[in-house]
């Protein structure tokens, strides 16, 4: 006599999809996704309650200050990526622009796209990630849209 194993496709196929799914994307890019639109903020605001604003989609407006590109870690390492300072009146928080990458299609840093300079003022929707386990800067955001200041 032999025993009955098959538990249907269904049973094992949705666990691994979810599996799956949650650790083909970068954790914190998952957790990111806010789809309201963002509030302005003093980034001053954001340097005194860092938790608070954790994953949070802001804007900011102020000046861009040291530009670094950094080679081959935008899109896929298809372009540069980009770490700077952005302040405003109140405080000063390093930014990075990566673009994205998945399964090989890939778009480009928004500072390839929207070239600016040092010194540039500008308006900037962020997501602010703060981590008190991670070496390096504890306090960042991720650049996710970059305009004129006012919009």
């Amino acid at each position: 006599m032999q025993a009955n194993t098959s538990y249907g496709c269904a049973s094992i196929v949705i666990p691994v999809t979810c599996c799956a799914l949650l650790f083909c994307w970068p954790f914190a890019e998952v957790l990111a996704l806010d789809p309201r639109p963002a509030d302005l903020v003093a980034i001053g605001k954001v340097v005194e309650d860092p938790q608070h604003f954790n994953l949070h989609r802001v804007r900011f407006q102020g000046t861009i200050t040291k530009i670094t590109a950094i080679p081959n870690q935008g899109g896929c390492g298809t372009f540069p990526g980009y770490v700077f300072q952005f302040q405003d009146e109140t405080g000063s928080i390093e930014v990075f622009d990566v673009g994205w990458c998945s399964e090989g299609s890939s778009a480009a840093p928004l500072l390839v796209v929207n070239p600016v300079r040092n010194g540039d003022r500008c308006s900037i929707a962020a997501t602010v990630m703060y981590s008190t386990h991670a070496p390096g800067p504890l306090l960042r955001a991720r650049l996710q849209w970059i305009g004129e200041v006012g919009n």
